[in-house]
């Protein structure tokens, strides 16, 4: 038997996220009930967010996460197969070019140039007084 596939009532998922039971865990799960995926959509935590904008299942929520604060949920939904022409379209003007460029890459339009990493890394300074 394949747990990640087998049929789980809905009320069982909302039971195990009542209950707080580990969501990247529930996420696994192929055929995650839209209702659940509707509660994780708004999760706190961006890469919950981000998974489920993965999910083909999740189509109906995906103009929603379009909009979504996090360019990494953003991306996810540019990726996702499901994704309306609307919501590609949307993404193509996308501030940030990792995810203006999936939803181009989709559409079959040219890709724009990213930034290059500069490879300057800023560390932190640590507070006078305190041995380091």
């Amino acid at each position: 038997m394949k747990l990640r596939t087998t049929f789980v009532a809905e009320g069982v998922w909302l039971e195990l996220l009542r209950q707080e039971y580990s969501k990247e865990a529930i996420l696994l799960h192929k055929k995650l009930p839209i209702r659940v995926l509707d509660l994780l959509s708004s999760d706190a935590d961006e890469m919950i967010r981000a998974a489920v904008a993965e999910k083909r299942a999740a189509a109906p929520l995906l103009a929603t996460l379009a909009n979504d604060g996090s360019s990494v949920v953003r991306a996810r939904v540019a990726r996702n197969a499901k994704a309306r022409r609307e919501v590609l379209e949307q993404l193509v003007a996308d501030p940030e070019p990792h995810v203006a460029n999936a939803a181009r890459e989709r559409l079959g339009l040219e890709l724009i140039p990213e930034p290059a990493f500069s490879g300057v890394v800023i560390e932190r300074q640590s507070d006078e007084g305190e041995d380091g």
